[in-house]
């Protein structure tokens, strides 16, 4: 059974129930300077989540709202790893700068498309 947070995660653990711990590899830098294109406002698609994306001190930030924010650390050029939710962030810029692509895939549910407001 796979739970949809590090919490949930936590709290089978404690009572002794099926868990599982996913696994991230991150890219061999991290904390390399992310492309400053990528801050804005998005949505996730058929959801009523909206996030924005922020550089602070160099590093990107996503702010879920004023006290619900995480670090996002790279596992590729185009993807990030959201700590607070255990989930990964994918945005694939064009050459101008628009969001291409973007997915939110967070544990236990299926990959959700994300778009620039």
């Amino acid at each position: 059974m796979l739970f949809r947070s590090v919490a949930e995660s936590v709290a089978a653990m404690m009572f002794d129930k099926p868990y599982t711990i996913p696994s991230v590899k991150l890219a061999a830098d991290p904390f390399a300077p992310p492309d400053r294109r990528i801050e804005g406002s998005y949505r996730v698609e058929g959801r009523p989540w909206t996030f924005t994306i922020s550089i602070r001190d160099g590093r990107p930030l996503v702010n879920w709202s004023l006290i619900r924010q995480s670090a996002m650390l790279r596992v590729s050029d185009d993807t990030w790893f959201e700590p607070l939710d255990w989930a990964t962030l994918q945005l694939k810029l064009a050459p101008d700068g628009t969001l291409a692509e973007g997915w939110f895939n967070y544990p236990g549910l299926p990959p959700m498309r994300v778009i620039r407001q």
